[in-house]
């Protein structure tokens, strides 16, 4: 299980994830990288590139940004979803 903390105080979750790949990309191309951060590139490219992040933010209001509550992302093998203040679980 991989697990990213998600800051949605200041914008939505397809920004933030978009920030965390760019991110982790980055260390990539400075050659900073270890293998779990490139599987983490991959990951979030997917993410991006497949899941419906507008269609979450516009049903879940803590995934629209400017909310105070803490969010994680959780990539299992099977599963991907959000956790918000540690019970409210999201799927993406």
């Amino acid at each position: 299980m991989k697990k990213i903390n998600l800051d949605l105080s200041k914008h939505c979750i397809k920004t933030e994830i978009k920030k965390q790949y760019e991110k982790k990309l980055s260390l990539c191309l400075k050659n900073k990288a270890d293998e779990e951060t490139e599987d983490m590139v991959e990951i979030l490219r997917e993410i991006l590139e497949t899941k419906d992040l507008a269609a979450l933010r516009g049903k879940y209001r803590e995934l629209s940004g400017k909310s105070d509550k803490k969010a994680e992302l959780f990539i299992e093998e099977d599963e991907i979803y959000v956790l918000i203040d540690g019970s409210k679980k999201i799927s993406v």
